[in-house]
């Protein structure tokens, strides 16, 4: 994934950052999504993504269908809903810090998550 962000304007006080707003959105829904599950769910999401499509965010398949979510997937949603779940799994867990989600997804995008966890606090 190339890191070629687009500037775009944050809410507080309007300093411009860089962010991947798809990305932001990605992780938005499954916030959204994964509220509604309990922690062994989103666990279970994390880990079926994982076991289909690993890490890389180039494929020639152009969309997924996952077993625990009724919908269709490109691979970058599901990247982010592998990021998402793993963050939730790793807050309730002991060790499992930063630098492991990064290099179970293959790259970072924190930022992106914090500012949909963001979103997700104001009611977005």
């Amino acid at each position: 994934m190339s890191d070629n962000r687009d500037p775009q304007v944050n809410s507080q006080g309007g300093t411009t950052v860089d962010l991947h707003m798809d990305i932001v959105m990605y992780c938005f829904a499954a916030l959204r999504g994964f509220a509604r599950m309990t922690p062994e769910q989103v666990r279970r999401v994390g880990i079926e993504i994982a076991a289909m499509i690993g890490n890389n965010v180039r494929d020639e398949k152009n969309e997924y269908q996952l077993l625990t979510l009724p919908s269709r997937f490109t691979r970058l949603q599901l990247l982010c809903y592998q990021y998402v779940s793993f963050r939730q799994v790793a807050s309730d867990s002991v060790g499992f810090g930063q630098a492991a989600l990064e290099s179970d997804i293959g790259f970072d995008i924190a930022r992106e998550y914090e500012e949909a966890k963001r979103m997700e606090s104001i009611g977005i």
